[in-house]
């Protein structure tokens, strides 16, 4: 957005956990992450949840009230894990939740609407080689490449709870 302001197009809405233990979160919390989202972004098969180990890990061990797990492991190798009818993805570039009050634990959405290449800024790089072959200049050119929000309506982050 121009001079730094924030749209909702490239700004991810946050939602904190409920009052509770400090670095977690409840299956209450993760419904409202999961129907807070936009009816339009909830379309069959394109939403998925991503977290680190210590998210992970709280939501495996998550029941329903006949004390079944929600957390559906994979049946096959390449498939993803399963939680409430979602694929689960892990991403070790999550910051560690435990203990830590206002960290994001969880994402959740459409990654195909939310998220898209884009070329980071300054990312070009060149470099001039006149050593290998003095009778010729060489231009090697790079260009740095990542993800982006590039519509932040899609996707939504579940906040730990606060310390209190």
């Amino acid at each position: 957005a121009a001079g730094g302001a924030t749209s909702a197009y490239n700004s991810i809405k946050e939602i904190d956990a409920a009052a509770g233990t400090v670095g977690e979160f409840t299956l209450d919390d993760l419904y409202d992450v999961k129907y807070d989202l936009d009816r339009r972004y909830k379309l069959p098969g394109q939403t998925a949840w991503v977290m680190g180990d210590e998210a992970m890990k709280i939501m495996r061990k998550l029941k329903d009230n006949n004390g079944q797990y929600l957390w559906q492991a994979s049946s096959q190798v390449g498939e993803p894990n399963v939680f409430d009818g979602e694929p689960v993805y892990f991403t070790p570039n999550m910051p560690s939740i435990a203990g830590t009050a206002d960290v994001d634990a969880v994402i959740y959405g459409n990654f195909n609407k939310g998220l898209g290449i884009v070329q980071h800024v300054g990312g070009n790089f060149i470099v001039v080689d006149e050593i290998t072959n003095k009778k010729y200049v060489k231009f090697y050119t790079k260009q740095r490449w990542g993800a982006g929000v590039v519509d932040g309506r899609g996707l939504r982050i579940l906040r730990t709870a606060a310390a209190v």
